[in-house]
């Protein structure tokens, strides 16, 4: 499957992806995605957490970030995703930047 253009706005962020995934008969498959994001909010970010992190990290990000917004983020994500989170040690990519303002974290 193959992403040219993909854009999207929810009340949490706003962006644009492309990319591919190929399903190899095995396992979770191939990924090739990188995404643009803008207009970010801090409180919702709990919300996008993969799986792998965990319910006590997402309730833990789901408390901790009282306030916050991202002008622009991006996120590359690159491999077979049964080695997710840790695809670079298998010559894959999972990075993810982000440009933060006025973020408030009760630690």
């Amino acid at each position: 499957m193959s992403l040219k253009e993909v854009v999207f706005k929810n009340d949490d962020v706003q962006g644009k992806a492309s990319g591919s995934y190929v399903y190899t008969g095995k396992g979770a498959g191939q990924i090739d995605l990188t995404a643009k994001l803008e207009n970010g909010n801090a409180r919702a970010v709990w919300r996008y957490m993969p799986i792998v992190a965990g319910i006590d990290t997402q309730l833990w990000l789901k408390d901790a970030l009282l306030s916050g917004t991202s002008p622009e983020a991006s996120l590359v994500l690159k491999g077979n995703l049964d080695d997710f989170p840790l695809m670079e040690e298998k010559g894959g990519a999972y990075l993810i930047k982000v440009k933060a303002d006025n973020v408030a974290l009760d630690y």
